[in-house]
């Protein structure tokens, strides 16, 4: 038996997020909205489902998991995938009209890869949050000025004179939403910045309209404006939170305004890719739909 003083030690204290060196092994877990730790993003309305203490790895797996990033991660991750697919068949630069769907191909991929990237990595940090983010939002800004490309190329074709002036206003475009994703406006603008930028696509398709023929309106307006339905109404969903707003809590998981507004950003990307890709057919086909002069 010692004689010597035994020292009485405490236990120590329960590791948190903020512990300097702490495993984040020990730390991953999914809680609700209020134990979100300060940085980090929660969504209004959604008040459970957010990951904390994720490494990259963790992220990684946690696709497999149910939080409320799955659905917004695997939307648009199997959207960057089929993108790819389309790119690896089909890739061909053979002629200026055709490299203009690759060009869209390419900007589909480049939006749903940093769209779910950030989706899939933003629970590791704060600072990865934002930098994912910025990555997303100029995804978009990518994707709103991409989208006049094939449509304006083809469209416009025989009328090389407006065809230019709408790719001017396409490059405008692409200026003003990189501004928006790097911040250089108030970030409350944003939502209706990016939208206003999609509204603006109205204005060649009116030209399109006034002009085009009858089979060319009757081929290829419907889908033009299925495209601007969809993001029209993902635009409903993204700016309003419903149905979160409507019923709190009870679209945590599945059925929330953000899922709903990636469907719908992937249903016009369809929906326009479709169109251009139809329109180039009949070209390539030296269609008398879409041949010049016909009238």
């Amino acid at each position: 038996m010692s004689l010597l003083p035994t020292r009485r030690t405490s236990p120590p204290p329960p590791q948190t997020l903020d512990t300097p060196g702490a495993g984040w092994a020990t730390k991953k877990k999914v809680v609700r909205a209020q134990d979100v730790p300060d940085g980090y993003e929660t969504m209004p309305f959604v008040q459970s489902g957010y990951r904390v203490g994720y490494d990259s790895c963790g992220c990684i797996t946690s696709i497999f998991e149910v939080h409320n990033e799955t659905i917004n991660i695997w939307t648009h991750w199997l959207g960057a995938l089929w993108f790819a697919y389309l790119i690896r068949v089909d890739s061909s630069t053979s002629t200026w009209d055709a490299s203009t769907i690759l060009i869209f191909r390419l900007i589909c991929l480049n939006l749903f890869a940093s769209s779910a990237g950030y989706h899939t990595f933003g629970a590791i940090s704060p600072r990865a949050m934002r930098l994912w983010l910025r990555a997303d939002k100029l995804g978009i800004s990518l994707m709103i000025a991409g989208s006049y490309i094939p449509g304006i190329w083809l469209g416009f074709r025989c009328r090389p004179r407006a065809r230019l002036v709408w790719m001017a206003q396409a490059l405008i475009l692409l200026i003003v939403g990189a501004m928006l994703a790097l911040e250089c406006f108030p970030k409350r603008h944003s939502a209706k910045a990016f939208a206003s930028l999609v509204a603006i696509g109205l204005l060649p398709t009116a030209d399109f309209a006034m002009h085009g023929t009858a089979e060319e309106i009757r081929q290829f307006v419907p889908k033009l404006m299925l495209m601007f339905f969809f993001y029209g109404l993902g635009f409903f969903f993204f700016s309003t939170k419903w149905p979160e707003s409507r019923w709190p809590g009870k679209f945590c998981i599945v059925g929330a305004s953000h899922q709903l507004w990636h469907l719908c950003v992937l249903a016009a990307a369809l929906a326009w890719h479709s169109d251009v890709r139809d329109y180039l057919a009949l070209v390539e086909l030296d269609s008398p739909v879409v041949r010049c002069g016909k009238f």
